[in-house]
């Protein structure tokens, strides 16, 4: 929709100078890759994925991988959090990993662990690249 008033012309939203040109665009992330917000995009591994072979690390519960692609710069540190769900989807544990640092286009490797028994999958809570 545009609007006529005397001696100017009609604007319409893909303009410059329009106030709704100023949202903006969605980061361009690599296949597989949902934007977590804060300038991380994050993308859950399951087993037979790359970077998921050998299970976990620290575990003797249930435990998830992700990666996560820093499309802003990181240099003080990536911090994501999820929570453990149980198999009705109640929320029974949490869990969350770090990195101390990505540069912009960089990824990582989280690890997600819960020592308590019965958690099914995990859900992503926050993410903060600071």
């Amino acid at each position: 929709m545009s609007v006529d008033s005397h001696n100017t012309e009609p604007r319409t939203a893909s303009e410059p100078d329009d106030d709704t040109a100023l949202v903006e665009a969605a980061p361009d992330l690599p296949a597989g890759f949902k934007d977590a917000g804060s300038g991380i995009a994050l993308k859950w591994l399951s087993r037979g994925d790359d970077g998921f072979e050998g299970g976990c690390e620290y575990s003797f519960g249930s435990c998830f991988k992700a990666k996560v692609y820093a499309y802003d710069a990181c240099p003080s540190g990536v911090y994501v959090g999820v929570n453990g769900l149980d198999s009705a989807g109640t929320v029974v544990a949490s869990s969350n990993d770090t990195l101390y640092a990505l540069g912009e286009g960089e990824t990582g490797a989280l690890e997600f662990t819960f020592t308590r028994s019965g958690v099914s999958r995990a859900k992503f809570t926050q993410a903060t690249c600071r």
